[in-house]
């Protein structure tokens, strides 16, 4: 029983701590060129994959997903999103230009619902081990994702139709994106 306790003990005192370096306002390294004049505000999450994990998968049962999808949640290592309010005018094509120079590679550009998507990844070896998901709303809100991951560059293509395919899903995601929910975060 104290043996149990006392890994309880430091399990919480860990998960206490985490806060402080999970969030903040800085951007991820892949972005340290963005004009930060163009920003109104900007944080930046990473998501612990032993927490997101067992989330991810009892959300995509509960929204009867696909058992293939499943599969792909076990191939992620690790996830940092950033959340960014951008000022009007801001310059996207320079902002694209930034996130898919060497070493990421174009893999899907969607325009849904005025929201554009870009998908790109970082290829070696015929492994793909980082994807970077830009998302920029119409009513410029920006999110960021980057994702380690260990995949084949058919796992990836076949991940994006399973998620492109289910039509109702991705009409109701893309029209729900606006920047509110992006300034409740921030």
């Amino acid at each position: 029983m104290t043996k149990q306790l006392l890994l309880l003990l430091t399990g919480l005192a860990a998960l206490l701590s985490m806060p402080s370096c999970l969030i903040n306002r800085d951007t991820q390294h892949d972005l340290r060129k963005m004009d930060t004049r163009e920003v109104y505000d900007v944080r930046t999450v990473r998501v612990p994959m032993f927490l997101a994990r067992p989330v991810a998968k009892i959300h995509l049962k509960n929204e009867d997903c696909s058992k293939e999808l499943l599969k792909y949640v076990n191939r992620i290592r690790a996830i940092k999103v950033t959340l960014a309010v951008m000022r009007p005018g801001f310059d996207m094509p320079a902002f694209r230009a930034m996130v898919t120079k060497a070493p990421y590679q174009t893999w899907m550009n969607i325009n849904a619902y005025g929201n554009l998507v870009y998908i790109n990844a970082a290829e070696k070896n015929n492994s793909i081990r980082k994807i970077n998901i830009v998302l920029a709303a119409k009513d410029n809100a920006l999110v960021y994702a980057m994702i380690k991951c260990k995949l084949s560059p058919e796992e990836l293509s076949g991940f994006i139709n399973l998620v492109l395919s289910n039509e109702e899903s991705m009409t109701g995601m893309m029209k729900a994106i606006n920047s509110d929910a992006v300034k409740t975060v921030l």
